[in-house]
This record gives structure tokens, C-alpha cells and sequence, in this order.
């Protein structure tokens, strides 16, 4: 099982860095508008290299689900793998045949739920290791036990935030413009 982690990792990290690299334009053809770049020829490599390891992660799930049945999916990181796995293929296909039916800010908005995902993923695997399984296991033991703050504080949020959002519809200026700045406004 821990010889499965250097081709998860490996498909992890460059899954990240071709969605990055691909969706970082204002729209999918302006990544490819010159065919005969090096650029060009290293996104596909690194596209075509990232479908073939998530072959090898869909065919590693697929062990796995024939192997446990049922009991593969009551796990909450078989849940994550999956999600994973089909976030990827959608965005990977998507930019390797250029096509446009998915516009480039719904691509960008799933790709960083997949990138977030297969980063999270990163902690099932650490739990493989002697020297990590601890502190996985602290942070989630950690969160387990905070769930009931978190949700006190989601509880402050929203009672704090919901009659901010109403009395920003009263400005006057325009009151769809955020009533603080971003953080590149110097």
C-alpha cells in the first residue's frame, strides 16, 4: 500500500499545476493559441501524463470497490477519492480538447475544490507512514472535537453578517460594492 504513494503523489502535484497553468488565462484557447510553442506541447504532455495517472487512480478505486463492496463507500476518504478522481477528469478533458461547453470560471470554481481535495487527500496518505500517522490522526481527532465550536461560530458569523448585508442594500453609492476593500488595494 505505501508503494501506491509515489504515483498518487506524483498525479496530485501535477494535476494541481496543469489546472493552475491552464486555467490562469481568460479563456481555454488563448493556452493553445500557438500550436507549434514549446508551451504549447509541454501543457499537452503534462495533460496526456496526468489522464494516464489518473488512469492508474481509477484503476486503483476500481480494485477497491470490487474488493469491499459496500463498505468502500461508508469511508468518508473514499468519498474524497472519488470526488477527486471525476473533478480531475472533467477539468483535465475539458482544457486537453479545448472545448468551451464548461465556461472558464466554472472550470477555475471546480478546480479549486479538486486541487483543495486532492491536497486534503495528501492526510489519508500521510496516515501510512509511522512517523505521520500521529499528528493525521491529532488534527483529526482536533477537528472532531471542535466541530461544536465551529458550529458556534458559524451561529456568530451569520448573526452578525446577515444584518450587515442588509443594511449594506441602504448605501447609497451602490450597494452591491463590497463595504470593505480587497486585499490588493494598497
Amino acid at each position: 500500500m505505501k508503494w501506491q504513494f509515489l504515483p498518487n503523489l506524483l498525479f496530485i502535484v501535477l494535476a494541481v499545476f496543469y489546472m493552475h497553468e491552464t486555467l490562469s488565462v481568460e479563456e481555454i484557447h488563448s493556452v493553445y493559441e500557438d500550436r507549434h510553442s514549446a508551451k504549447y506541447v509541454f501543457l499537452k504532455v503534462k495533460g496526456v501524463t496526468t489522464i494516464l495517472l489518473l488512469g492508474y487512480a481509477v484503476y486503483t478505486e476500481y480494485w477497491q470497490i470490487k474488493a469491499r463492496r459496500r463498505k468502500y463507500f461508508k469511508s468518508f476518504w473514499n468519498w474524497v477519492d472519488l470526488v477527486n478522481l471525476s473533478l480531475t477528469f472533467l477539468i483535465t478533458i475539458v482544457t486537453l480538447l479545448e472545448v468551451d461547453w464548461v465556461s472558464i470560471e466554472s472550470l477555475r470554481i471546480l478546480a479549486a475544490f479538486a486541487s483543495c481535495l486532492l491536497f486534503v487527500n495528501i492526510y489519508d496518505w500521510l496516515r501510512l507512514f509511522e512517523s505521520t500517522a500521529f499528528y493525521v490522526t491529532l488534527v483529526q481527532e482536533t477537528l472532531q472535537e471542535a466541530r461544536w465550536f465551529m458550529l458556534l461560530v458559524l451561529v456568530a458569523l451569520v448573526v452578525f453578517g446577515m444584518p450587515m448585508s442588509m443594511l449594506a442594500l441602504n448605501r447609497t453609492d451602490n450597494p452591491k460594492k463590497s463595504l470593505v476593500g480587497n486585499y490588493t488595494d494598497w
